[in-house]
């Protein structure tokens, strides 16, 4: 599903559908929906992959994009090679979110 304004991003979002979100910074109120995914809870982001497309920010950088609650930046001149780029932050979160999975499962 494609969104473009704020207002039916949480409709989608409750659908349970979603995996992956490709963000473009150029959105009118991309900033709102940086909100809504800092604001949303862990168990329910977890599932989410939200890939910022950014000329403003640095590629690759995970402070930058941990300090934006997005799972990775890319640039849109690499765009073209999407399927490649978004491999590394799939595996990244797959890792994390399986040792916070055995983690909990330890403690509880």
């Amino acid at each position: 599903a494609q969104v473009a304004k704020f207002d039916e991003l949480s409709s989608v979002i409750s659908s349970g559908k979603v995996r992956l979100i490709f963000l473009d910074e150029k959105v009118p109120e991309y900033t709102k929906f940086l909100k809504y995914f800092y604001d949303m809870p862990f168990e329910q982001r977890k599932n989410i992959l939200l890939l910022l497309l950014s000329s403003q920010f640095k590629q690759k950088d995970v402070k930058q994009a941990f300090s934006l609650s997005v799972d990775y930046i890319f640039d849109r001149d690499a765009f073209d090679n999407i399927e490649e780029i978004i491999k590394r932050p799939i595996k990244q979160s797959q890792s994390l979110f399986s040792l916070y999975e055995n983690l909990k499962k330890e403690i509880d």
